[in-house]
């Protein structure tokens, strides 16, 4: 018994048909995943399935309703968009969960008849939920809310050479600008530092050029500002 992972999800959802793959299994499956519970589940957590599933909880039925894999999306991300297109065995999902000014976004492809088609609409919406909880959290560990409301304006931010390119960098926040080949440019390539997610990229572009730095700490081997 262990934490049901996605890749295993990923592995069994698309797949009916043969022994331990039919509707509840995989429901069951589906549900331990997103609630981050071992499987096979433990008999307390299976009474629990149990009972959600006679009170029709989307995230019990994930695997083998549409509708309950799209309302269960919506609950946890009202503003999010699903399209699903069904041909013949060939089903074709895509999910677009807006989140802090960006979408999260999955889909995917599957060669499943029609009545197995629920199984790939959960494995796209689990996946976007994934991907739209996991920005969120990195967001919320980098504190780049906070880092927004204290940028200073763009025209004020150092400028470095670095690898023959020049950055706009900001130093006490550990952002990095993508860099350009002329030093006088480089304040009209202003980035949407509005942006969370434009702000999460610049950061983990200063953490890959500057790993563990202090800011404070620098000297001038980092290279020439203006």
């Amino acid at each position: 018994m262990s934490r049901m992972k996605l890749d295993e999800l990923k592995d069994k959802l698309p797949r009916p048909g043969s022994p331990g793959h039919d509707d509840y299994d995989m429901d069951e499956m589906a549900w331990a995943f997103v609630a981050g519970l071992d499987w096979p589940l433990p008999h307390y957590d299976q009474d629990t399935f149990d009972a959600k599933r006679r009170e029709d909880a989307p995230e019990a039925r994930l695997a083998s309703s549409i509708s309950h894999a799209v309302r269960w999306l919506r609950e946890n991300w009202p503003d999010s968009k699903v399209s699903i297109r069904i041909e013949g065995t060939h089903v074709g999902v895509s999910a677009g969960l807006p989140v802090m000014g960006t979408v999260a976004s999955a889909e995917g492809r599957f060669e499943l008849a029609a009545e197995y088609a629920a199984r790939g609409v959960a494995l796209v919406a689990i996946e976007a939920d994934e991907a739209a909880e996991a920005f969120r959290q990195e967001i919320w560990r980098q504190d780049l809310e906070t880092t927004e409301e204290k940028l200073k304006p763009w025209s004020g931010w150092e400028i470095e050479e670095i690898d023959g390119r020049f950055h706009a960098v900001d130093h006490e926040n550990k952002l990095l600008g993508s860099g350009i080949g002329y030093r006088d440019k480089v304040h009209e390539n202003r980035h949407r530092t509005e942006s969370l997610s434009v702000l999460l990229g610049m950061r983990k572009r200063y953490e890959a050029q500057f790993p563990d730095t202090d800011p404070g700490a620098r000297n001038d081997d980092a290279g020439p500002g203006m």
